[in-house]
Parts: C-alpha cells; sequence; structure tokens
C-alpha cells in the first residue's frame, strides 16, 4: 500500500534573487520546511543538478492522496501550501532552473 520509496529534491532558490530555506525529513515520513523552504518529490536525486525527469510523477487518476499539516508552530502570516503541478513533463527549465511551472511564470 502507498507509493513507496521516493527522494526530497531541495530547491535551491525559493523566488529568483531568493534562495529557499531549509526542509528537514525526520524519520521515514515526516517532512519539516522551514521558513522559505521549498522541496520537491523524486523518483531519484542528483545532488547539484535538476533534471525533469528525475521528478516523481504520481498517477492519481482514481486514488487518494493524504497528508497531514501541523501548523501548531506556525506564527501569524505563516503560509503551508501543497501545489500539484507537472514538473515532470516540463522540458524547459524554469527562471529558477528547476522546471516548475504554475500561472505565475
Amino acid at each position: 500500500r502507498g507509493l513507496g520509496q521516493a527522494s526530497l529534491v531541495n530547491a535551491k532558490v525559493n523566488v529568483p534573487g531568493q534562495p529557499s530555506g531549509r526542509v528537514e525529513v525526520r524519520g521515514k515520513s515526516t517532512i519539516v520546511p522551514f521558513m522559505n523552504g521549498r522541496a520537491y518529490f523524486g523518483s531519484e536525486c542528483t545532488p547539484g543538478s535538476y533534471n525533469n525527469e528525475q521528478y516523481l510523477g504520481l498517477n492519481l487518476l482514481g486514488k487518494t492522496l493524504r497528508y497531514t499539516t501541523d501548523m501548531s508552530g506556525a506564527s501569524c502570516g505563516c503560509n503551508v501550501a501543497l501545489y500539484l503541478v507537472s514538473m515532470r513533463q516540463n522540458s524547459k527549465p524554469s527562471q529558477c532552473g528547476d522546471h516548475y511551472c504554475d500561472a505565475n511564470n
């Protein structure tokens, strides 16, 4: 049951000109992003480079995605988000070089 093992690809840049914050993996099932932390799920990870074919492509058709967000330690103005975007299918590097693409870029 479940996907199995996945890599966490750390983003070097949060937005153009701003380095991303730290993201930690605790245990086997907890991801802890800190202020401006950004990371992507991958099938594998090559340190120091981005390869769109290494991002995880989830087939969620007819399936369920569940996650829990603990906001108990967040202060006022903190924003936590989970985006499902097609980074694996995007062969063009973004402004940050990581193949992330949404309506804003």
